[in-house]
């Protein structure tokens, strides 16, 4: 028996250290987690999606 499965959709956060200092890793898990938050609430989607943290100190 053949089973079918709805394609499923990727949302990569990308936070670097380019433009923040970050002096803990759970500053960029938060960040990170808060941009993937952000990428599932798009209406619409239908395919993958990423997004890279623009912030400044």
């Amino acid at each position: 028996m053949l089973r079918k499965f709805p394609l499923m959709t990727l949302s990569i956060a990308i936070a670097t250290n380019e433009k923040i200092k970050f002096t803990h890793y759970a500053m960029i898990v938060d960040i990170a987690a808060e941009i993937k938050k952000y990428l599932k609430t798009l209406k619409g989607r239908t395919c993958s999606a990423y997004f890279k943290d623009k912030r400044e100190d």
